[in-house]
């Protein structure tokens, strides 16, 4: 059980610390790609220097619609994982001894906190999805 916990929690850290390098990655190429269309010869700017601008799209774009969405269902979605980690534990230490009951606590916790994690991970792939895809 404390296997699973600490492998997911792992998982989570290594997604966590994967997302802001390859942010920086990307803010580096742009920012190569941006002096180079700049200082295009001849004032005529090559093709892949045409640039969309994405914060204005109301869908799509960093405060757009699926944004939205997505961070007000990981709110709620984060809010109950914690309230069933909490509920767990009062399960845990109410159980008096009782194996039955001390499993359902420790079960109770562990489902919430895989929960959690997954709440994360998707929040960051539609992050992802919607920011660097569409």
């Amino acid at each position: 059980m404390i296997r699973v916990f600490l492998s997911t929690l792992l998982v989570g850290a290594l997604l966590f610390l994967a997302v802001p390098v390859a942010g920086a990655t990307t803010t580096a190429l742009q920012d190569e790609l941006t002096t180079a269309c700049s200082q295009a010869a001849g004032g005529k700017k090559p093709s892949y220097c045409q640039t969309t601008d994405a914060t204005t799209n109301p869908v799509s774009g960093p405060a757009g619609i699926i944004n939205r969405v997505a961070d007000f269902i990981a709110y709620i979605t984060g809010a109950v994982a914690v309230i069933m980690v909490i509920y767990g534990g009062f399960k845990y230490i109410r159980s008096n001894g009782d194996a039955q009951k001390t499993v359902s606590g420790r079960q109770t916790i562990v489902y919430a906190l895989v929960g959690l994690v997954i709440i994360i991970v998707a929040k960051q792939l539609v992050a992802l999805v919607v920011n660097k895809l569409l």
